[in-house]
């Protein structure tokens, strides 16, 4: 037998005031979300789809700084920066921003590179060619690093590699002086270095735009050098292992610092013209000796 259950009046307001009450906290969330957009960056972005920005809050770093002069364990001075007009992720976290008008939470992340060692003769490096042969990568996706041969030796490998990939200084710098990168900044692959014609910027070009990784260029070329020459012993061999190493230091640096996630890392050979009164087989015996150590030098740089 069924039987009606009265609602009292002041029972009934109750209920609806509750109703009320759910809908406002939903309506609130729903506003919140809708008025606080998330954009998510990697570390070393940068973001220009928009007219007009304006920073609320920079945010409280995660990650910590790499490069000359910085002292162990100091935080990044903000997650996020503003330079002409463009939104740049210069650390790990969290930030607000206004833009264009709409306020948007900004996440930032640490961003996928892969590494790669160039060797071999002249081809490898290529040219600065003109304006229509460049190959130019977008700004924060790629960085290069160039030893130019005719002052490289292990003693001064420091010179040619940068003391933070977002750096204008020579690694050398860890050692008290203010040296720039010599003649070769790191961006010089990129829109704000003009780009380059060679094999260099058109494979990190590549690689970047199919893997979505960030790519370090680390290019040891020297001209008409033999494949005996990349022996371990030979002078261009070891100048280019010194060089390496300190490139994967300084890799392992920014990894730590909470900056990147290492993806993949592996070496780039365009050699052969010095070598065409040798037969064949002595090229390949010594290719694959090569080929053997550097595949060594390159399983150091993993970071556990």
């Amino acid at each position: 037998m069924m039987t009606n259950k009265k609602i009292t009046v002041p029972g009934f307001f109750t209920f609806m005031l509750a109703m009320l009450t759910i809908l406002l906290v939903f309506s609130l969330t729903a506003l919140s979300a809708s008025d606080c957009n998330v954009i998510t960056l990697k570390y070393d972005d940068f973001y220009s789809d928009c007219k007009s920005i304006s920073i609320l809050d920079c945010g409280k770093p995660e990650s910590f700084k790499v490069g000359f002069g910085v002292s162990e364990g100091t935080k990044d001075n903000a997650v996020i920066a503003v330079e002409e007009g463009v939104l740049h992720a210069v650390g790990i976290g969290t930030a607000k921003v206004e833009i264009d008008g709409k306020v948007y939470s900004v996440k930032v992340e640490p961003a996928p590179i892969s590494m790669f060692l160039l060797m071999g003769q002249s081809n490898m490096y290529g040219t600065d060619g003109n304006s229509t042969q460049l190959v130019a990568n977008e700004n924060g996706q790629v960085y290069s690093s160039y030893c130019h041969p005719a002052g490289l030796t292990t003693d001064n490998a420091g010179k040619y590699v940068p003391s933070a990939l977002t750096g204008e200084y020579s690694y050398i710098n860890r050692v008290g002086t203010k040296e720039k990168l010599e003649k070769s900044p790191v961006n010089r692959l990129t829109e704000a270095g003009d780009g380059k014609f060679g094999i260099d910027s058109a494979f990190a070009y590549e690689y970047n735009r199919i893997t979505g990784d960030k790519v370090w260029t680390v290019n040891v070329v020297k001209g008409q050098t033999a494949i005996k020459s990349w022996q371990k012993g030979a002078a261009q061999y070891e100048n280019a292992v010194a060089v390496f190493k300190l490139a994967q230091k300084l890799m392992r640096e920014e990894i730590l610092a909470g900056h990147y996630v290492l993806m993949d890392y592996g070496y780039l050979w365009c050699h052969g013209c010095t070598d065409r009164p040798n037969s064949a087989s002595d090229y390949l015996e010594g290719f694959l000796a090569m080929s053997k150590i550097c595949s060594r030098c390159g399983a150091k740089i993993t970071v556990t």
